[in-house]
């Protein structure tokens, strides 16, 4: 499954937490933290992370507001989470600074979907903090897949995909 010969889902000894709060998007302050001298991490960027608690369950996927997750800039996805039969795979990571440009870099991490979590081998992005950045995560509670016993969840559609006659939805409750 790993492309490190191993399978990190399964190694507990190689897995450390991050449960803050107030790195989601949802948190904002005046006072601001950097990954790079954040206890949560450390100088400890050589194992996988899980992010737990009030922290959420993922990375954030998308840009966030200014200001948000208790940094100045703020480091998310730039592409979906894999899934769980994809092993571990390498993901964006932009840096988005203060002024909500995503910085002309974007940085590689390791991303691998245990099933019930996501696992990240996250990187030092910066070697300073000016400005302050932080991992920026999502705040949810559980792992939502896109797909759970062939039933999608939920859909997204855009008016530009509309045929002329339009979109007809009939949501059917089944079980496979």
């Amino acid at each position: 499954m790993s492309l490190l010969g191993n399978n990190p889902c399964q190694d507990s000894s190689e897995i450390k937490e991050l449960s803050s709060g107030n790195r989601t998007i949802n948190y904002t302050s005046s006072t601001y933290k950097c990954d790079l001298t954040d206890s949560e991490i450390g100088d400890d960027w050589s194992k996988w992370y899980k992010i737990t608690g009030k922290a959420g369950n993922a990375l954030q996927v998308h840009p966030p507001l200014r200001e948000r997750c208790g940094g100045q800039a703020q480091a998310y996805l730039t592409e979906n989470h894999p899934a769980p039969s994809d092993g571990v795979v390498n993901r964006k990571v932009c840096v988005q600074n203060p002024s909500n440009l995503c910085n002309s870099r974007k940085s590689p991490i390791q991303v691998v979907n245990c099933g019930s979590f996501y696992l990240y081998r996250l990187q030092r992005l910066k070697n300073d903090c000016d400005p302050n950045w932080r991992y920026c995560t999502n705040g949810k509670d559980d792992v939502e897949p896109p797909c759970q016993g062939g039933v999608f969840e939920s859909l997204t559609l855009s008016l530009n995909d509309a045929p002329k006659g339009g979109f007809q939805l009939d949501k059917q409750a089944s079980t496979p």
